[in-house]
């Protein structure tokens, strides 16, 4: 994909906080908790978004992940299943729903969101985003420490029932 090659020169050209996104106005994130959460395997297609993508995206190359593209708010989503949808960033709900809609249909039967929420109360309205896409959430898990980070791993069966 053409945006791994736009991906390394980026983080060729900012290498300056290994392990931290900037998020909501300057905020440090640790990127660890994030991926700790996802549990990405570094051979795993991950694609990531929101408006710390490019941090994210530095972040993961200089971890040793190598199948990362970043999908800024404004592009079409790519056409390939991925294993890992990460998003970071978003300050309001509803950007980053339509922001999910465009992604959530390409990601992989037992395939992993894991997002930075504006608000816990705001994970409600991803599952229902995700259901509303035909996909399950088959399991859901938190973690509070540093931000609101949620990771649910999302199943197919609701698009083949509908199909049937």
């Amino acid at each position: 994909m053409s945006y791994l090659g736009l991906g390394s020169e980026y983080v060729q050209a900012n290498d300056s906080c290994p392990g931290c996104i900037t998020a909501d106005g300057g905020r440090s994130l640790d990127v660890a908790p994030l991926l700790q959460l996802s549990r990405a395997r570094k051979t795993d297609l991950i694609s990531v978004s929101g408006p710390s993508g490019l941090e994210l995206l530095s972040a993961l190359f200089r971890s040793g992940f190598e199948q990362v593209v970043c999908v800024p708010c404004e592009f079409p989503a790519a056409y390939e299943q991925v294993d890992a949808i990460l998003m970071a960033g978003h300050r309001d709900l509803e950007t980053m729903t339509r922001v999910l809609r465009r992604l959530a249909p390409h990601l992989k039967e037992g395939g992993v969101l894991a997002c930075q929420l504006p608000a816990f109360e705001d994970d409600r309205q991803v599952e229902l985003c995700l259901n509303a896409l035909g996909l399950s959430v088959e399991s859901t898990v938190f973690d509070l420490r540093s931000a609101v980070l949620v990771r649910h791993t999302v199943g197919h069966q609701a698009c083949m029932l509908r199909a049937a």
